[in-house]
């Protein structure tokens, strides 16, 4: 059996996946406040934690705080934001289309988040065409993840990146 987990971390850290909402839940969650964690893998548990798509949206990386992050001369050039944006995007086109993170009868158990590497840039570097205004740490991860079904478990790793602004790390992209 092979439970495929590439569309379940297809969007990226965002508020503590500790909604009221039962998990798999994909009420809109417009209201929620980012809040970051405390370390990339506390934005990995969360999503195992809450495996729904508004869960996951709101584990994202404030827009205001990334646009504030640095001054490019092309707005394509801020990688950052440009991630989010496109998490926010596939996030709310499944969302709106109540589709759920994981098939009927998957179960999820956090295993371990692997840091690929990490890269912290200060104020007043420069990247492509933009100025760091604010320092900000950037981080790839490998979740690890047991997936259950019928009995049957395997385990399945995915990628991606975290990143940390103002003290809280959150998802950038999936």
């Amino acid at each position: 059996m092979k439970i495929r987990l590439g569309m379940i971390l297809l969007m990226v850290a965002a508020m503590a996946c500790s909604s009221k909402k039962g998990a798999g839940s994909d009420k809109d969650t417009k209201s929620a406040a980012s809040t970051g964690h405390k370390t990339p893998e506390d934005v990995a548990k969360a999503m195992v934690a809450n495996p729904s798509y508004a869960a996951w949206k709101a584990l994202l990386a404030p827009k205001a705080v990334v646009a504030s992050l640095m001054n490019c001369k092309d707005p394509k050039d801020n990688s950052i934001a440009r991630r989010v944006t496109n998490a926010t995007q596939r996030f709310d086109k499944r969302i709106a289309k109540k589709k759920t993170v994981f098939k009927p009868g998957v179960t999820a158990k956090y295993v371990r988040t692997d840091t690929k590497s990490t890269r912290a840039f200060k104020k007043g570097d420069k990247i492509s065409s933009c100025t760091i205004l604010k320092g900000y740490e950037a981080a790839k991860i490998k979740l690890h993840m047991t997936l259950t079904k019928d009995g049957k478990s395997e385990e399945e790793k995915e990628g991606m990146r975290v990143v940390k602004l103002d003290g809280n790390w959150y998802l950038m992209s999936p």
